[in-house]
């Protein structure tokens, strides 16, 4: 019954190999990222490790760097 249940680590995983994905796609750096979106490079790289959990305001300021809709990140699941 539980085995669709996807756990919180497994959440963040995802949206940040969207994150990255994305960011790739565009051949940007993190930095690149960013500067974009207003994050620094090391929260940049929390969201695309999955290692931290990730605040709705961070979501919402990739998502407009990376010219998005933020449901872009949970797309595919």
């Amino acid at each position: 019954m539980y085995e669709d249940v996807l756990s919180r680590r497994d959440v963040r995983r995802l949206v940040g190999a969207r994150v990255k994905g994305l960011r790739e796609e565009r051949g940007w750096s993190r930095i690149e990222l960013g500067n974009r979106s207003g994050l620094s490079e090391l929260e940049v790289g929390f969201v695309e490790n999955g290692s931290k959990p990730v605040r709705t305001e961070d979501l919402l300021c990739l998502a407009k760097g990376l010219g998005v809709s933020p449901a872009a990140f949970f797309e595919g699941w």
